[in-house]
């Protein structure tokens, strides 16, 4: 939590890089590059995504989710980023996972309690199965 970024560059970097010591695929990594020419991974809600293409999601053998809370938020294409959600999921648990995330950054009392009183449980949660 409490990450310092200049730019979304270093910021892909940094991700990709704890994405690596949790044994992450080098091709899915490199794959992250070639995903954000294609569109942007800011979902809005201060949330970027960093993931790689679907080619590369083949050689995925463990599900690995890392977050970087920043301290501060970056610009990153049109908005303002400050949760990295990074992921590397096989296809199928890709789309809940995103929906997960989705779901949780609506309520906006949690998700503004997440951005200025970070905890990683909150963090942890962002990811979860929603459940009221």
């Amino acid at each position: 939590m409490n990450y310092k970024y200049k730019n979304k560059a270093k910021a892909i970097k940094e991700l990709t890089k704890s994405l690596r010591e949790f044994g992450v695929h080098e091709s899915y990594l490199e794959s992250i590059y070639e995903r954000e020419k294609m569109a942007s991974f800011n979902i809005g809600y201060s949330i970027a995504i960093p993931h790689g293409t679907y080619e590369a999601i083949k050689k995925l053998n463990n599900l690995v989710i890392v977050i970087h809370h920043l301290a501060k938020p970056i610009m990153w294409d049109y908005d303002k980023v400050q949760i990295l959600i990074g992921i590397a999921v096989k296809n199928e648990k890709q789309m809940q996972l995103l929906q997960n995330i989705a779901i949780n950054s609506i309520d906006k009392d949690f998700y503004n309690d997440i951005l200025k009183n970070p905890t990683l449980e909150k963090i942890e949660k962002l990811t979860k199965e929603y459940n009221e």
